[in-house]
């Protein structure tokens, strides 16, 4: 008798891992079906293979560089990897950020030589050391928790971050010191999700002085000077235009906390720039693509930076029977991340 409520739970658990694997197959992916738009340039054009590195672990992302070599992390922000531009590995160095909870849920790293900044989201605060120093610093930022970061200076950033009222998402440029953002602005429109249709990635090119962000559930992306001007709003090639999200509210301490309902599919998944293109990496298959093509490469598609007006399109193939999941440019490579390894590529000319 004592085993009967055990039998009974685990029926109900392979029927509900039936139930959604059911699901799972009789469901249409994005790309089973034609998605209205084609590419140019795919088969005169690839990215060239030139060296790769096993990481060993599951990797987070490619996080800087200097002259000689780049820095990548895994699982823990503290130990910074390192390999010179042939994929050789070179010695880790670790920081010993003080890590929480709350650091650990949401967080972006990065390396401007000789410094590391951990940009705590949750803490709405820096916390920043140089590579050759294990002193860490605490800069707190005058804003709300943020969603996207990046550095215009030593001394100012911009941020997408909730504003005072906490309903929306914003762009805020920040000043060190200055105990206020000096400039908001909201560059998508507000529906009424808290901003999650809206999310993506927060882009700068020193060389232009220009800021990019793109979304990654739609097919937009906006270029902004470093005073949140807004100069363009563009549009990549496909045609998913809306994507409505479903929220609803977790309770945390007493507190409503706002989160998607359910996953979205993203079809911009990294995005990156080198001062005169822009390069995305799309995850939705063109109707001129043959499926076996996209089961064996990932695709980046090229924009000018001038004007965000479609130039190309390229493949970056499977390393090691994984897909490429970010990009990173560093001394005229393009560096890969893929799972666990990290391939470096020549990008194709234009």
């Amino acid at each position: 008798m004592t085993h009967k409520p055990l039998l009974i739970m685990g029926l109900l658990l392979l029927c509900a891992a039936g139930l959604l694997f059911f699901l799972v197959v009789r469901s249409n992916g994005p790309n089973d079906e034609k998605n209205g738009f084609t590419r140019r340039g795919l088969h005169s054009r690839k990215a060239v293979y030139l060296h790769e590195l096993a990481v060993g672990e599951t990797l987070y992302k490619i996080i800087g560089n200097t002259g000689r070599r780049f820095f990548f992390t895994g699982k823990d922000p503290r130990i910074l990897y390192s390999a010179d531009m042939q994929l050789h590995r070179q010695p880790a160095i670790t920081i010993p950020f003080p890590l929480s909870s709350q650091v650990m849920l949401a967080y972006d790293l990065r390396v401007d030589s000789p410094c590391v900044h951990l940009y705590a989201n949750n803490l709405s605060a820096i916390l920043s050391s140089r590579l050759d120093d294990t002193t860490v610093h605490r800069i707190p930022l005058p804003t709300r928790l943020f969603t996207a970061i990046v550095p215009l200076s030593a001394h100012s950033l911009v941020a997408r971050a909730f504003d005072s009222a906490g309903d929306r998402q914003v762009l805020k440029k920040i000043i060190r010191g200055v105990n206020s953002p000096v400039r908001e602005t909201a560059i998508v429109e507000s529906t009424g999700d808290a901003g999650f249709s809206a999310d993506g990635m927060l882009r700068y090119d020193s060389s232009t002085h220009r800021l990019l962000y793109t979304q990654f559930y739609q097919n937009r992306f906006f270029c902004l000077d470093t005073n949140l001007n807004l100069l363009y709003t563009a549009r990549t090639i496909d045609t998913t235009n809306t994507n409505p999200v479903l929220t609803r509210t977790f309770a945390r301490q007493n507190k409503g906390s706002l989160m998607p309902a359910a996953p979205l599919h993203i079809i911009n998944r990294a995005c990156i720039t080198d001062g005169r293109y822009i390069y995305i990496l799309s995850t939705l298959k063109a109707d001129n693509e043959d499926p076996a093509d996209v089961e064996k490469n990932a695709v980046v598609d090229v924009y000018a930076l001038g004007d965000g007006a479609y130039r190309r399109s390229f493949y970056i193939p499977n390393l090691h029977h994984e897909k490429a999941q970010n990009l990173f440019m560093a001394n005229g490579l393009l560096l890969v991340s893929y799972t666990k390894y990290i391939g470096a590529f020549q990008v194709p000319p234009p």
